[in-house]
């Protein structure tokens, strides 16, 4: 019974005011195994939705049943990482496309950057499967961070086609105009991306591993799709698409270089005032980092909740800790233990 504030007087778990009852479910396969995992809480979940139905059909009472721990953290996490990926690459492609477009003047622009995306993630994933047998789901969060990084790419050479396009040169010129300038850079800047994210080899955490692996043979595949495959697709849209003439929007750029050139002592000091008083700030009051390590969960988490309705009605510990003592004879195991004694009632 552990800490739990359970009724002395019943042989059962129920709580010291009668009306809550806490039940173990323990699982036949270990807990690291994701898929058996899921299986015990969905197989809990359909249980307990049957029970109420059937008490409340015979009653007329609803039951409140709640359940946590780890099996239902595990298909809490599972259902919320696959849906935060579909809705993060949903909404990182349609900005990329809107933005895109928006800046080239043209929504077909934005569509040639999807094929060496679409192949840069595509191969990431193929490539890291070739290397290793699995890979934790986590790492897929880097899918929206390799779209963010790997799209610069294609928006380089795009910028610069454009460019060249609309000063008279023609379609093969321009793209060539392009990869000559923007080329070299594009290559330069995907192997330093490559390299920091390869760093993260150094973790001790499997997902930080493959995270890092994924986006940066992601990045590889998107350098290499947009070096081999986006010229050719370029080229086509150059000299078909009669908007290509235009120049594409600075966004502001010339005002803001014009501004900073006339006023360079003024940006100089304000960049200095604003960088030592940030320095100032930060060692004077550094942020707080968070050591609740159960924020690595969703927000609002159900089992979490569930853990803690269970706390408030049983007491103890949400996460009980578990200290093993071990000696090659019992004689030497309880003087071990005594020795102990004071550090464990301490604990």
């Amino acid at each position: 019974r552990g800490t739990y504030r359970i009724d002395p007087a019943s042989p059962y778990t129920i709580s010291e005011d009668g009306k809550a009852i806490l039940v173990r479910v323990q699982g036949s396969q270990p807990l690291d195994d994701l898929a058996a995992a899921q299986s015990t809480a969905v197989a809990v979940e359909n249980a307990i939705e049957k029970a109420r139905r059937e008490i409340q059909a015979a009653t007329g009472v609803d039951l409140e049943v709640v359940a946590g721990g780890g099996h239902f953290l595990a298909l809490e996490s599972a259902r919320v990482v696959r849906r935060d990926l579909i809705l993060s690459l949903t909404m990182s492609m349609l900005l990329v496309l809107c933005l895109t477009g928006w800046t080239l003047r043209g929504m077909q622009a934005g569509f040639l950057i999807f094929p060496p995306l679409t192949i840069g993630l595509l191969s990431g994933v193929g490539l890291l499967g070739l290397f290793k047998s699995e890979m934790t789901l986590l790492a897929l969060g880097s899918s929206s961070i390799l779209i963010g990084l790997g799209v610069d790419f294609g928006i380089h050479l795009l910028l610069r086609a454009r460019t060249e396009r609309a000063s008279g040169q023609s379609s093969e010129a321009s793209v060539a105009r392009a990869m000559q300038t923007a080329g070299p850079g594009l290559i330069f800047a995907a192997f330093t991306t490559m390299g920091a994210f390869l760093a993260f080899h150094a973790s001790d955490f499997d997902f930080l591993e493959d995270m890092g692996s994924l986006t940066a043979l992601g990045i590889f595949g998107t350098l290499a799709a947009t070096l081999c495959l986006l010229p050719a697709l370029l080229e086509r849209w150059l000299r078909w698409d009669a908007s290509t003439i235009q120049q594409p929007r600075t966004l502001g750029v010339d005002r803001v270089v014009d501004w900073s050139m006339r006023y360079a002592k003024l940006v100089l000091a304000a960049t200095t005032i604003v960088s030592v008083s940030t320095i100032i700030f930060l060692t004077v009051s550094p942020p707080e980092m968070e050591n609740d390590l159960r924020r690595i969960h969703a927000r609002e988490s159900s089992a979490l909740k569930a853990e803690e309705r269970i706390k408030s009605v049983f007491g103890g510990d949400e996460e009980p800790l578990f200290v093993v003592v071990a000696q090659d004879s019992e004689t030497n195991l309880e003087a071990d233990l005594g020795k102990l004694r004071g550090v464990l009632n301490y604990l």
